[in-house]
């Protein structure tokens, strides 16, 4: 355990030794060391911990949709392998796009009106599958709700990783220029 412990920088164990509320939470969110040097890095006021935050909270909607879609589709309308498959296409389709217009955009654009995009785009996507039944038409509900979780998802992503390692003269978190 001693080179364990020896392995750790000294600000991140002593940060895992101060008794701290919120670490419990981390600890579940992360590893305890990935934690606790994330947050003692970024102890001085910076939003990195909020743009994580959201990024998770976006990335457990978007698994648990698509899980559940899936098995809507599957065990509810007894739809076949293959035409799951082929419902599902949009997002890969869609996530290739909305990429390539993030390469683009993510330089001239706030990463806060970025960050408020993909979250609009979570929420009304999320909001468009609660009111669907079990026999909507795909077209009406599932597809724009797909495209709009991709859109929420790799905004999202591509804005927490810019701000990490964006360097700080620049409005990011990094320390290496």
């Amino acid at each position: 355990m001693v080179g364990v412990k020896s392995a750790i920088p000294a600000n991140a164990a002593r940060y895992m030794a101060e008794p701290n509320i919120f670490r419990g939470t981390y600890n579940i969110l992360f590893s305890g060391l990935f934690s606790g040097i994330v947050l003692t890095q970024f102890a001085d006021g910076t939003h990195y911990a909020q743009v994580v935050t959201v990024q998770c909270l976006g990335e457990m909607g978007f698994s648990a949709t698509s899980f559940w879609l899936s098995l809507l589709l599957q065990n509810v309308r007894k739809d076949s392998a293959i035409k799951i498959a082929l419902e599902l296409l949009p997002m890969v389709i869609g996530g290739i796009a909305v990429n390539v217009v993030c390469a683009f955009v993510l330089h001239k654009v706030s990463n806060q009106a970025l960050m408020g995009v993909g979250t609009v785009a979570y929420t009304v996507a999320f909001l468009i599958l609660s009111f669907m039944r079990e026999e909507a038409p795909y077209w009406a509900y599932i597809f724009p709700s797909l495209i709009l979780m991709v859109i929420g998802m790799d905004i999202q992503y591509n804005v927490t990783n810019v701000s990490l390692y964006r360097p700080a003269a620049h409005g990011g978190y990094s320390t290496r220029p």
